[in-house]
């Protein structure tokens, strides 16, 4: 469909103007080498000796006796394990009848399990009456690799568990981490106060991150690589309003399919740099935080992984702890990464802010739509304090890109902070709380990020990503029973807090206060890309129910930017800025009589008379608005050269001049009204100019004092 075209012109004398996201049965895999008596001699086939080296036996759950066989206590060998070496058929019946189940799949894959001799010698030499005196053991851990110790606490349970490390130091090395958690499914509290605890037993191994390998260095690098170039991406993003045109429909058409060229973002690359570097500053500063708070307790972190996001820039970054002696280290350590990205965050943010409203920082500004604003409460409502009521209600706002990276920054700090898995949140509300607590506080933050309450449209990929990679509660602590203090409970919830306001969008109402709002106040929709390609735009009306409060609306409501009027001693009178004007925003309506065709050309006869003799200057427009078939238009003729309003001393500029038109149309209303919007940011003191049009009938018409440096010299003329 040939889209409709809209031209415009100003009669002025002569000079007319043209606008156009179990517990296993533990089974053990033993293997005996078979020796010189083994019944392999008695095979021919000498091949195969060399593939019957051993053999696997399964574990059975219990002996003849009806014990269980992990009944460490006893004296006696484990049934599983025979005295003599066993025979074995010949390899190919063996291969046959051969099967491997998913649990002892499981067994073989898994992480390798506390070696039984250890655990006798353990419970002989570690535990005792002044201790801890065991009565029961139970398997621990994610897959039941360790053993956990039941039994009663005989002294205070922190100088207890400082003795049985440096006991377990001293028998087993630097092999096991020994575990003081609260005793599963207790009948009630300990004797002493406070909660009974039990005692588990992990391989350093399987408790801790292992040494970084090669291909960890290698994945890490090049998702900090992807995360440089979402990075960028996101700076390219933030200049839409400068982007070729074909790049922005490919960007924002969903029925765009064939890519544009990419050289295109080029020359935008370096401009994207700044917001870049801001994005990765934060999160290298998140990470930094991380290390320092663990850096004096002598906690080792692994390498961070980060999250690439092209909305974001990133998700923020995997990083594992190791075991954590205490719960209130696991508070510090957790809180000390989203604080020192906040921090610089909100620095970049409010920065930012300020820059926005300073005139001298105008060409460093983007367009952004006003409705970013009420993706997050809390930074709306800073924004709207410091930007103010007319700015936020334009349809964009020029901000600075230090207020983007802040605000992704942000974003991303609180999306890390909420209380659920593995995340900075999860693990302070598990240091601060227990485990349970953190049960409670994830079913919560799941059920809001499936209902989008928080987080907008962000909240699926961001609830997909936790389910994927960090859905896993921490590792508990060494110490996981002492409770932190209160302050560091008071912290958890406040940083819990700041995160819901700062993931929560905005209502519609309060929207429609702080200027961020997608509508009207009656749901009014507002005007669409394609219309303001045309030069045209819709507005409620008298068919509608909302009053001038409707943020569509905007034109309806007079002049909200300060101008004046000053004359000049080549051009008459001039219009100028007597603020800063914001590219984009709506600065005033071509007001004046209604004509008939035949009333506009009887004027401007007498118009053209009057000003050939040099007493009269006219202001008499002509917008014609042309059907898609080309073959007929629409014309408006607007005079307001006996009543208008400040509009009529807007001149002429061969550059286009800083204002744009637009046919506004009102539902309800037959006719369009014409209305100027600022193409660019004006400055304070600069004139508002526009372009009569393009065509000069005649040579020697109107000379033009425009003074750009395409100037034709002539002002624009057309006949009526």
């Amino acid at each position: 469909m040939k889209k409709k075209e809209t031209s415009y012109f100003l009669c002025k004398g002569i000079s007319t103007k043209e606008v156009s996201f179990t517990n296993f049965i533990r089974i053990r895999c033993l293997s005996t080498n078979n020796d010189s008596h083994s019944d392999i001699e008695n095979n021919n086939d000498k091949k195969d000796a060399a593939i019957k080296d051993s053999i696997v036996k399964t574990v059975q759950p219990e002996d003849n006796g009806g014990r269980a066989a992990n009944d460490f206590g006893s004296d006696e060998p484990p049934a599983s394990v025979p005295s003599t070496p066993p025979t074995i058929s010949p390899v190919g019946q063996a291969y046959n009848n051969f099967q491997v189940d998913s649990f002892k799949l499981m067994e073989l894959l898994g992480p390798e399990k506390v070696d039984p001799t250890d655990v006798k010698l353990i419970k002989d030499k570690l535990f005792g009456y002044s201790t801890f005196w065991v009565t029961k053991e139970e398997p621990f851990g994610d897959f039941g690799e360790g053993i956990l110790f039941l039994g009663n606490l005989r002294g205070k349970r922190e100088n207890v568990f400082a003795k049985l490390q440096n006991q377990l130091a001293e028998i087993t090395g630097d092999k096991y981490n020994l575990f003081m958690v609260e005793e599963p499914n207790s009948e009630g509290p300990d004797p002493r106060g406070g909660p009974r605890v039990s005692f588990g037993l992990l391989r350093k191994e399987v408790s801790e991150p292992g040494p970084t390998t090669l291909w960890q260095y290698v994945i890490a690098l090049l998702l900090f690589l992807l995360t440089i170039g979402s990075s960028v991406e996101l700076g390219i993003a933030s200049q839409i309003n400068r982007l070729p045109p074909e790049m922005v429909k490919y960007f924002t058409d969903p029925n765009a399919i064939e890519p544009p060229d990419m050289e295109l973002l080029f020359p935008f690359v370096e401009s994207a740099l700044p917001l870049a570097y801001g994005v990765l500053g934060i999160l290298l500063f998140h990470e930094v935080g991380h290390f320092l708070a663990a850096f004096p307790k002598k906690i080792k972190l692994s390498i961070p992984f980060f999250i690439p996001n092209i909305t974001l820039g990133s998700f923020g970054a995997i990083t594992q702890f190791k075991s954590i002696p205490d719960r209130s280290t696991k508070v510090d350590i957790s809180l000390a990464g989203p604080f020192a990205g906040a921090v610089l965050s909100f620095s970049m943010f409010a920065v930012g802010l300020l820059l926005s409203s300073n005139p001298t920082a105008a060409g460093e500004l983007v367009k952004v739509p006003s409705m970013l604003f009420q993706g997050s409460l809390l930074l709306g409502l800073i924004s709207r304090a410091i930007l103010g009521y007319a700015a936020m209600h334009a349809a964009t706002v020029s901000i600075h890109p230090l207020v983007i990276a802040g605000w992704c920054g942000l974003t991303t700090t609180a999306f890390n902070m909420l209380p659920v898995g593995c995340l900075d949140g999860g693990r302070a509300v598990q240091g601060a709380f227990g485990k349970n607590a953190l049960v409670g506080f994830g079913l919560t933050t799941y059920t809001l990020l499936g209902l989008g309450v928080l987080g907008g449209p962000l909240s699926l990929p961001w609830g997909l990503y936790v389910l994927i990679c960090q859905r896993a509660p921490e590792k508990p602590c060494l110490n996981d029973v002492t409770e932190v203090g209160t302050w560091r409970k008071a912290a958890v919830i406040t940083a819990i807090f700041l995160v819901v306001l700062a993931l929560l969008p905005v209502g519609d109402e309060l929207a429609e206060e702080l200027g961020c709002e997608q509508g009207g106040a009656s749901g009014c929709e507002l005007l669409g890309l394609d219309e303001l390609e045309m030069g045209i735009m819709s507005e409620c009306g008298l068919s509608c129910e909302c009053g001038l409060d409707c943020r569509n609306r905007l034109t309806q409501r007079g002049l909200s930017v300060k101008l004046k009027i000053l004359r000049d001693e080549k051009k008459g009178w001039c219009l100028y800025a007597d603020q800063l004007i914001r590219q984009g925003q709506f600065v005033c309506e071509y007001a004046g009589e209604l004509l008939t065709t035949k009333e506009a050309r009887s004027r401007q006869q007498i118009y053209d008379e009057l000003t050939c003799a040099g007493q009269f200057s006219s202001a008499l427009i002509v917008v014609r608005e042309h059907l898609p078939s080309g073959k007929a238009c629409l014309r408006v003729n607007i005079d307001a050269t006996r009543t208008g309003n400040v509009a009529r001393f807007i001149n002429h500029s061969c550059n286009g001049g800083n204002l744009s038109t637009m046919l506004v149309r009102s539902s309800g209303a037959l006719l369009p009204r014409l209305c100027f919007f600022a193409s660019n940011d004006i400055k304070e003191g600069e004139e508002l100019t526009f372009s009569y049009g393009e065509i000069r009938v005649r040579s020697k018409g109107l000379q033009c004092f425009c003074g750009s440096s395409c100037c034709f010299g002539i002002l624009p003329s057309e006949h009526t």
